[in-house]
């Protein structure tokens, strides 16, 4: 069957977009942009097997059309015999912003976006530390309620591998010592109020 020019470019285009899915789900465990106040946490684990020379980190604005470069880890990245996690924070955002991250693997290519608000300064009520964590985290609640408080700790994937009551105070100490490395959401509930928290645990 003969193929014309458009059917070439439908093809190349198709072909490109899937290069790109494999290589994120070949060579990204996870990857997540988080956003603070003035900055924003990006943190992603390359899979064991997976290296790469060179990691650029690129943002776009939500109106913008073009990635632009904010950061570059230099040198040789992941490892052949384990998985290899990374941290990146952009400083130079402003407030009331959405933006899009992805990352440039080396000659690998670039991986799937992430999209993340940066919003105005509000109240906290509820501070983690340390944050990554090892074995224990403790959480700080300004004002705790009344009543007991309900911890839950959730995977990435949806899974709660924590679910527990914990007497309100204003330092609660939660092992996660069990927790394989990567990152998390906290959840804490009572007496009217809930917040969630991005925690990053690391083991030994």
């Amino acid at each position: 069957m003969k193929m014309s020019k458009w059917n070439v470019i439908v093809v190349c285009l198709f072909t490109s977009f899937v290069v790109n899915a494999q290589l994120e789900n070949r060579a990204l465990g996870y990857f997540t942009v988080d956003a603070g106040n003035e900055s924003v946490l990006l943190s992603w684990q390359l899979n064991r097997g997976f290296t790469c020379n060179g990691i650029t980190v690129e943002r776009r604005l939500d109106a913008d059309s073009v990635f632009k470069t904010v950061g570059v880890i230099k040198g040789l990245c992941g490892s052949p015999t384990q998985p290899i996690d990374y941290t990146f924070t952009d400083t130079t955002v402003e407030q009331n912003n959405a933006y899009y991250y992805r990352l440039i693997l080396g000659a690998e290519g670039h991986t799937m976006h992430r999209r993340v608000l940066v919003r105005a300064p509000q109240a906290d009520r509820l501070w983690i530390y340390p944050n990554p964590a090892l074995e224990e985290i403790t959480i700080r609640l300004d004002d705790p309620p009344a009543s007991d408080v309900r911890i839950i700790v959730v995977a990435t994937s949806g899974t709660v591998l924590l679910d527990e009551n914990k007497a309100a105070k204003e330092a609660i100490a939660i092992d996660v010592s069990r927790l394989p490395t990567g990152r998390y959401i906290l959840i804490v509930e009572g007496d009217g109020f809930r917040e969630t928290k991005s925690i990053v645990i690391k083991q030994y």
